[in-house]
């Protein structure tokens, strides 16, 4: 789980240096939120990341 974790802050953070397309944004963050659900320290992340 330490290996996902890594990826999605790497992903999260590259998407918001790289990528200001919003819409494709919260459509992601919303898919993300949602297959996590199921992992509250992941989750938590998400939700930190997010502001």
């Amino acid at each position: 789980m330490h290996f996902v974790r890594l990826s999605l802050i790497f992903v999260i953070d590259w998407l918001n240096n790289s990528y200001y397309d919003y819409y494709l944004w919260r459509k992601l963050h919303i898919f993300v939120v949602q297959l996590l659900a199921g992992h509250p320290g992941l989750h938590i992340l998400v939700s930190m990341q997010s502001g």
